[in-house]
């Protein structure tokens, strides 16, 4: 088992992935490990706070030098209803 000692990224609407998330944990050894979150459970309690953003739109672009689907962040209204 491991505690969860900090979480980010990003969860879109309609994403391809729809999460990107990083995360850091602790295990019973106090070691740290870090990396992409694809899948977890929960056993006891999460306090995870989610914020929106209707002013922004995000989005992934093809950045062709690196060869990685970056994330881009665009101003106006989304249509996330």
């Amino acid at each position: 088992p491991h505690e969860l000692l900090a979480l980010h990224g990003s969860i879109a609407a309609r994403g391809d992935p729809p999460f990107h998330l990083h995360v850091a944990a602790g295990n019973e050894a106090h070691a740290v490990v870090g990396g992409h979150l694809f899948k977890a459970t929960v056993s006891t309690l999460n306090e995870i706070c989610l914020a929106r953003f209707d002013s922004v739109r995000l989005g992934r672009v093809l950045n062709p030098a690196s060869g990685l689907k970056e994330l881009a962040i665009e101003r106006g209204p989304t249509d996330a209803g």
